[in-house]
């Protein structure tokens, strides 16, 4: 029995992480992020960041704007959900840089696609998109948020 449940573990892990190292947009190479596993292919990003720094993501998700007391400056970052059971929730979802852009005002809904980069400003490397376009659109799953 224990053997069968650390096959069938290592069969779910597999059939949830597959899908975000290979080409999934529109023929260009571009990772689009898939809601269903949208915390998967999150985290193998952040798990395996070397092997994606350089590759082209896209998703949507919430754009906002936060003050660090550790880095001194402002970031922004768009979060596609929230997972509890912190006080506040624990955003799922990347920092982006969107260089002289006009940020958007919190909680707007954009789809944004960057250049994945690890950046250093924290005191460790935290996977941020370089961004390459951002804008606003209407969420296509209004349960998601």
């Amino acid at each position: 029995m224990k053997r069968m449940n650390i096959a069938f573990a290592a069969f779910v892990a597999a059939a949830f992480l597959s899908g975000c190292g290979q080409e999934s947009g529109p023929g260009d190479g571009t990772i689009v992020l898939d809601e269903r596993v949208f915390i998967q292919q999150v985290t193998e990003i952040t798990m395996e960041m070397d092997n994606f720094v350089g590759q082209t993501v896209r998703y949507e998700g919430l754009f906002g704007t936060i003050s660090s007391s550790i880095t001194g400056r402002e970031h922004n970052w768009v979060i596609r959900l929230m997972v509890c059971c912190d006080p506040l929730g624990e955003p799922i979802g990347f920092f982006v840089d969107i260089g002289e852009r006009e940020p958007f005002p919190n909680d707007t809904w954009v789809e944004v696609t960057g250049v994945l980069e690890a950046y250093l400003g924290f005191g460790f490397r935290v996977p941020q998109l370089e961004v390459i376009e951002i804008r606003e659109v209407t969420p296509g799953n209004a349960h998601v948020w």
